[in-house]
């Protein structure tokens, strides 16, 4: 339904930041949910389905702001960014609950580096998509 929604409206910087920002808040909410499994599973049900769609929309930005070749190296580029993210990440997790005893605070750092990742492509990307070197007319 992301994907679909910005490929129909032609936009992805607020389908990706915007995305990932609602996924971040809910994740954090997670933590909230205690004493209800059926909660957590909606919850997270809903961090599922925002974060995977931003995902996937985030995928059509490279060539959208970057000429044939820096998109290829722009993809290769983010791509071992995200390997090294599934590493780290759960190694993060680990080292906090590990020093503070709580597994929320690591979500919580989760969820703020998710927000910073929305914010970034929301204030980063100019708000036009214009392919570097394509042919402006239509």
């Amino acid at each position: 339904m992301v994907t679909r929604s910005s490929d129909r409206f032609k936009e992805r910087r607020w389908h990706v930041g915007g995305a990932l920002v609602v996924a971040a808040i809910a994740l954090a909410f997670t933590t909230q949910l205690h004493a209800s499994l059926a909660a957590s599973l909606v919850v997270l049900s809903f961090v599922a389905f925002f974060q995977f769609g931003a995902g996937i929309a985030f995928w059509a930005i490279p060539p959208t702001y970057l000429s044939k070749e820096a998109a290829a190296v722009g993809i290769g580029l983010v791509s071992s960014i995200g390997v090294i993210g599934g590493f780290v990440s759960p190694t993060l997790l680990g080292f906090i609950k590990s020093h503070t005893g709580s597994l929320s605070n690591g979500i919580y750092v989760i969820a703020a580096i998710m927000v910073a990742g929305g914010l970034t492509i929301l204030l980063a990307l100019p708000k036009s998509a214009v392919r570097v070197g394509a042919d402006n007319q239509h």
